[in-house]
């Protein structure tokens, strides 16, 4: 995880409700897991996203509008680019 492939201030200020996003997640020292997931809602200063896990379970989490760093949830991930996704292999 990396803070130079994260969506910029500009870029988080443009999401809107049904946008895809790129989520970059660490676990432990492993290789970071990306995934996408569906812009839901804007509230206040949360960035509100729907995504699915790996078995197909359905999760809302909320990330930072200023960082689009996750909030709370153990394990950090944040929203990045999709450039970022394309040029590295999934952690899947």
């Amino acid at each position: 995880m990396a803070v130079e492939n994260r969506l910029s201030a500009e870029q988080l200020a443009a999401l809107a409700p049904g946008d895809v996003v790129v989520i970059e997640s660490a676990q432990d020292f492993r290789k970071p897991r990306r995934s996408t997931g569906t812009v839901v809602r804007i509230e206040g200063p949360h960035i509100v996203v729907t995504c699915r896990s790996p078995r197909g379970i359905p999760y809302v989490q909320r990330y930072g509008r200023r960082d689009g760093v996750r909030m709370g949830g153990g394990n950090r991930a944040e929203l990045v680019t999709a450039d970022a996704a394309a040029s590295s292999p999934s952690g899947d």
